[in-house]
């Protein structure tokens, strides 16, 4: 190529003013530098942009055509380098996350929300996924981070983690369930109604590990789903056992639609570590961490604010 931008400037500062000398001072150049930039511009490609005369400069028919797509370069140009400058800063950029169902039910809104009003130049693009199949996606560079329960993760020396919050864990049914109001449920008790939750369940993943954990005479769940909206729905409707955050059917449980069983009898744990994990050492875009910190923050409040 056989120009610059800086030359393209200079052209069309000149063509603006019209004059050599005023071109000049508004370029903060000396004009015999302004000049020699114009004609190595002319030289490089045998035109004539502009006519120079006593009273100043005028632009020839080819200088008409140049300066129409100059000014079209530099103001490209120029945003250009707002969009690189942005990027740098993390106010611009394409963020990738894979989110838990449990996670995208606590506080995806929420996270969005966040992100569209404190960066409204980032793309955030989110994706729901079971468990089991995010950190392949992860691995693979699909996301940038996951947003999901920290002991679903497998191979964990490859991942770091950062804790968002801990979701409280509770047992949820519609308020006139047989079991609703009653202290000391048994296992046998809950035993005798369907039990539902996302798959897998940290209730479910816990008795894998511990035969004395809550689910191990239970050995698969009745309805296994991970829309948290199904899940909350039927609850409402039918005698199923929910195992879940309550977190999950805040607007449920607060509207009176669903209720908390006492389970403290019962082997569940208190909560469920929330976090966002990347590729252990990997390289994040600005707008990547920004839109982590957003994440974090968010978690953090809904759980505090639960607590």
């Amino acid at each position: 190529m056989n120009m610059s931008l800086r030359q393209l400037y200079h052209f069309v500062t000149v063509c603006d003013e019209k004059h050599f000398g005023r071109a000049a001072e508004r370029l903060a150049l000396s004009q015999p530098a302004l000049s020699r930039s114009i004609k190595a511009l002319e030289d490089a490609y045998g035109l004539v942009l502009l006519e120079r005369h006593a009273s100043g400069t005028s632009v020839t028919r080819a200088g008409e055509d140049v300066l129409r797509i100059a000014r079209q370069i530099l103001q490209n140009a120029a945003h250009l380098d707002e969009t690189l400058k942005a990027e740098a800063g993390g106010q611009a950029g394409t963020v990738y996350a894979g989110i838990a169902p449990v996670a995208a039910s606590v506080a995806l809104s929420d996270i969005c929300i966040k992100v569209l009003k404190s960066r409204p130049r980032i793309r955030f693009y989110t994706d729901v996924q079971p468990n089991i199949s995010l950190h392949e996606h992860l691995a693979a560079a699909t996301y940038d981070f996951l947003l999901c329960p920290k002991e679903f993760a497998q191979n964990r020396q490859t991942f770091e983690f950062r804790t968002a919050g801990k979701l409280p864990l509770g047992v949820i049914v519609r308020p006139d369930h047989p079991l609703a109001g009653k202290r000391a449920i048994t296992l046998e008790a809950l035993d005798r109604f369907p039990i539902i939750g996302a798959h897998p369940t940290p209730i479910g993943r816990q008795a894998r590990i511990d035969p004395s954990a809550l689910f191990h005479a239970l050995e698969y769940l009745n309805l296994s789903c991970d829309n948290y909206d199904v899940l909350a729905r039927v609850t409402a409707e039918t005698d199923a056992v929910w195992i879940s955050s309550p977190l999950s059917a805040r607007r449920e449980l607060a509207a009176g639609k669903l209720t908390l069983l006492d389970h403290h009898s019962l082997e569940i744990p208190d909560s469920l570590e929330l976090a966002v994990v990347t590729i252990r050492d990997a390289i994040l875009s600005p707008a990547t961490r920004l839109v982590i910190d957003d994440v974090v923050e968010t978690v953090r409040q809904l759980t505090t604010d639960y607590a």
